[in-house]
């Protein structure tokens, strides 16, 4: 069941923040106090100044004059109107602390790290005096929508205070379940109309706003449009312009629903002062106001909290998948069982001597080194256990760790932390779960393995921060979280690696309780972006450990490019967003919101298209696996259909829009496969929308996907969606066949990069792909190879040779249904 919080609501006084409470309050959290941030004045001491409950029902300003004081341009907070801020004590009957703004921006980078001179600070200072007047808080609501700038900084202070970070606006817009509540379809602005909130504009900065939009009332259609209009004539309008999150407009909330409001703010004519500042920026300067009750106010029922208003599970592509349950692929799949082959064949004779070099009597981790042109592969494993010196609080002896990144050095480096032994050895019952741990050897074989990735960081001049991306193998789900706190020490900072994590239970060696794989990236730290979103939300599973949503780094760090990127997903789960629990359901219903969350992180993070698709899952039986693949294969057929006749042909209904105008409301709505009219306004709002781009892919091949059974899931999910997306520069394109992804990123000097996701279902087949691995030229990427337990022993003994990061499994299936003895993933260029 979902915790259920006790918030500290960070209020500015707009719309954002107050309606961000509506949803705080609807989903059954209780708002302790409220917290604000106001300019400072070098005539006064900065200190805590609170108003309890309802103590305020009127304030006056007889300084008349305006000036820098009045709306100081900040990096963090909204400032504008916030005279009028003592009056919410009232008007939501809720404690309330203010602390001035003390400090400048200094830490402006895409992480923060504490600093006493940054204005971030006041906000910690104010928060732990909050804190200590109620003890009781658990997390901390924001406003935020659009700005990682403001959004990091919020987790940053929740963080170090031990708060959940709440943040249920953050990617709304993009959202398609936004619009499809109780209430009717509508943008984020008329969902405040919705709810009946009545939101002002106090200061205009630029989109063709002026004086005459100030005190519009932004929760309303009618000024929508005349918003989206003005704005339309003056520059590109996109789904954050409407809403002012481009700094176009900033607003002040008057009133609300009840309960959380309990009277309106009220500010005369005659109280309301235009200020016309430089650069066509004019503001309200408020000279007074008062609170009065609220008369015909919409009314959200303390007892079962009114969901209307919440979005719904699936976005309306995702909805269409789970609503065409008969039918939602429009393919037909037969399900191929391998046959069971009942001789093995002998290994190479060098295959032979690896294995016995892997399995010699030399204690601690072994190191198997392939150098390409391109990839330095390294794989790490254990023959037995072995004692290792440890530090008081059980961690790794610390390393030195340069922190300068070599940008000289071309492509990523794959650095394998697989323990192995002979897999021969391990037993083919896929279904054994251990009751207890030997915690020693567990922690020996994490510290062995972070010690040798922190040794090879070193000697290749890099620091932890460059590792983009982690596989996790278990043993057991048992021991995650004594592996994740070990594991938490090495990845500790902002924007730490994605990450995947599964348990492959007896198919893991001997004697090997984990294995752990590491993309590390040679582009410069600065090239590098992570989506490491820690505030719970609607829009996609909150960070619930230290990995990233995704990472992103340069598809080449030498060839000319404009700008491709790969991006490393970490593996997503059904959790319900906004609430952070398991959804149980079916399992076709888990995997549409798991796919979901894929598809929402990918547009986060520009992705235009996936280079395959893995849907990892569990099944009890043969007849549960068989259906599920279907299932699954299903899905990843039908997300990818491409036009409105493939639509109707796999029985999929999309709405498609009328002729487009700039006053339609739909122009910010989220982007759905229709008419080119709604096409073209998905392009003025971001090509991050267009998943999967076919405007800039050549042929009609959708990308392979593999359906890959494993023993046990985080959290007890019956299936996990992963995947390696690619962000196309201005001039890159895609060439997708059946097996492979080649990426054009320069049409003139015809520099491309391939991503192969290759599969196997025969012995033949298998050992022409293991040969190609195992010989290919300089220029052959870094492979993982996941293996089926229906392979023979000497197939998994040639792919566990292989210094590439091995993956055993249950049972692979591929496109069509066809079951695989193993399949070949490129995870690096």
């Amino acid at each position: 069941m979902a915790r259920k919080h006790k918030v500290i609501a960070l209020i500015s006084g707009g719309k954002d923040s107050l309606y961000s409470l509506v949803h705080v309050t609807a989903l059954g959290h209780e708002v302790v106090a409220l917290a604000n941030l106001y300019p400072s004045s070098s005539n006064v001491e900065a200190q805590v100044t609170e108003y309890p409950a309802g103590s305020c029902n009127e304030v006056s300003v007889l300084d008349t004059k305006g000036g820098e004081d009045d709306d100081p341009n900040s990096f963090m907070y909204q400032t504008a109107g916030h005279t009028l801020i003592p009056l919410f004590s009232s008007a939501l009957h809720l404690p309330l602390y203010r602390y001035p703004i003390v400090g400048t921006a200094i830490e402006t980078g895409k992480s923060y790290t504490a600093h006493p001179s940054d204005e971030v600070e006041s906000l910690t200072h104010l928060l732990r005096h909050v804190i200590s007047r109620h003890p009781e808080t658990t997390a901390v609501s924001s406003g935020a929508i659009f700005s990682n700038y403001q959004r990091i900084r919020v987790e940053a202070v929740a963080s170090a205070l031990k708060l959940t970070s709440l943040a249920y606006l953050w990617q709304w817009p993009t959202m398609e379940s936004a619009f499809r509540n109780d209430l009717g379809k509508g943008s984020l602005l008329s969902s405040m109309q919705d709810v009946g909130m009545d939101a002002r504009i106090v200061k205009v900065a630029s989109g063709g706003l002026d004086g005459s939009h100030l005190w519009l009332n932004v929760a309303d259609v009618t000024s929508e449009e005349k918003l989206a209009r003005t704005m339309a004539r003056f520059s590109q309008l996109d789904a954050g312009a409407v809403i002012g999150e481009g700094g176009e407009f900033e607003t002040m909330a008057l009133s609300g629903p009840r309960p959380l409001w309990k009277r309106g703010i009220v500010v005369d004519r005659e109280h309301r002062k235009v200020v016309d500042a430089d650069g066509g920026v004019s503001y309200l300067q408020f000279l007074g106001g008062r609170v009065e009750d609220l008369e015909n106010a919409s009314v959200i029922p303390n007892i079962k909290p009114w969901r209307g208003m919440l979005p719904v599970a699936f976005d309306e592509r995702f909805d269409q998948l789970w609503r065409n349950k008969n039918d939602s692929t429009g393919i037909e799949l037969v399900i191929m069982p391998l046959k069971l082959y009942s001789s093995d064949p002998t290994p190479h004779e060098h295959e032979l001597a690896l294995l016995a070099s892997a399995n010699s009597s030399d204690q601690g981790p072994s190191r198997l080194l392939k150098e390409t042109a391109n990839n330095i592969i390294l794989a790490y494993r254990h023959t037995h256990s072995r004692e290792t010196q440890l530090t008081a609080d059980g961690s790794p002896p610390e390393e030195k760790v340069s922190a300068t990144p070599v940008s000289s050095i071309e492509k990523d480096i794959p650095i394998i932390g697989v323990q192995k032994t002979d897999p021969a050895q391990s037993s083919n019952d896929a279904h054994v779960s251990l009751v207890g741990i030997d915690r020693t050897r567990l922690r020996m074989q994490v510290i062995d393995i972070i010690k040798e990735l922190h040794a090879t960081l070193v000697s290749s001049n890099l620091s932890v921060r460059n590792v983009a991306h982690v596989t996790i193998l278990l043993r057991s789900m048992v021991a995650f979280e004594f592996v994740n706190d070990l594991y938490e020490r090495s990845f500790h900072w902002p924007g730490p690696p994605s990450r995947v994590t599964m348990a492959v239970g007896a198919h893991l060696p001997n004697g090997t309780d984990l294995s752990m794989s590491f993309v590390i990236s040679k582009a410069s730290l600065n090239e590098r972006d992570s989506l490491h979103v820690q505030s719970q939300s609607y829009w996609a599973p909150a960070n619930i450990g230290p990995y990233s949503q995704a990472v992103s780094v340069p598809l080449s760090t030498v060839n000319e490019d404009s700008g491709s990127k790969v991006i490393s997903l970490a593996g997503q789960i059904p959790l319900l967003p906004a609430e952070m629990d398991l959804y149980f359901g079916t399992f076709r219903e888990s995997a549409i919101i798991a796919l979901q969350h894929l598809w929402r992180v990918g547009r986060a993070m520009s992705v235009h298209w996936w280079t395959s698709g893995i849907a990892l899952f569990t099944a009890a039986s043969e007849s549960t696996v068989h259906t599920r693949v279907v299932e699954l294969m299903g899905l990843w057929h039908a997300i990818h259909l491409r036009d409105a006749e493939e639509i109707a042909d796999g029985n999929l209904e999309y709405q498609e829009d009328e002729e487009f105008d700039v006053g339609d409301a739909h122009l910010w709505r989220p982007w759905r496969p229709s008419s080119n009219a709604t096409q073209n306004a998905a392009s003025s709002r971001g090509k991050a929308d267009l998943l999967p781009d076919w405007g800039r892919t050549s042929g009609s091949q959708t990308p392979p996907c593999f359906a890959i059974q494993v023993c046990e899931l985080p959290r007890n999910a019956e299936v996990e969606w992963t995947s390696i997306g690619i962000s196309l520069g201005e001039e890159a394109s895609i060439c997708q066949d059946e097996w492979l992804c080649k990426v054009q990123t320069n049409h003139r000097t015809k520099s491309s990069f391939n991503f192969g996701s290759i599969g196997a279902s025969s012995i033949q087949e298998a050992d022409l792909l293991l040969d190609d691995l195992t010989h290919g030229d300089k220029s052959y990427p870094a492979w993982e190879v996941c293996v089926s337990s229906r392979a023979n022993s000497a197939l998994r003994r040639r792919a566990l040779a292989l210094s590439v990061s091995y993956v055993p499994c249950i049972s692979i299936w591929g496109l069509g249904g066809r079951e695989m003895l193993l399949v070949a993933r490129q995870i690096s260029t």
